[in-house]
């Protein structure tokens, strides 16, 4: 079984790694669970993305605000990694090709 707290963790995660990464994620917290799975019996990275803040377009009227609020964090993780694609993607916890994708489709470059 799931509790809901790893449930809702579980269902808000990334997958980068699509489904191999799902399952080997549940395999690992099988191991470590004592019957129901619990958020400690996860991985640490599935935790703490998960409790990463993500920003919050509220209230905005802007169909294109939550475009620019991703194109704003985007380039804010950036700047902060020194543009080094590898480490900005690990820290949003997306692929390097998906960061790629998004910084060509937002015209994002060093």
């Amino acid at each position: 079984g799931l509790n809901e707290k790893a449930k809702r963790l579980l269902m808000e995660h990334h997958y980068p790694g699509n489904v191999r990464e799902m399952k080997n994620i549940i395999e690992y917290a099988v191991m470590l669970s004592k019957g129901t799975i619990d958020v400690h019996d996860l991985p640490q990275y599935v935790i703490k993305q998960n409790m990463q803040p993500r920003y919050s377009m509220v209230g905005s009227d802007n169909p294109h605000s939550l475009e620019e609020g991703e194109r704003m964090t985007l380039f804010k993780a950036l700047e902060a990694n020194n543009w080094h694609i590898q480490n900005t993607a690990d820290n949003l916890g997306i692929n390097r090709t998906t960061l790629w994708r998004k910084m060509k489709r937002y015209n994002l470059s060093s």
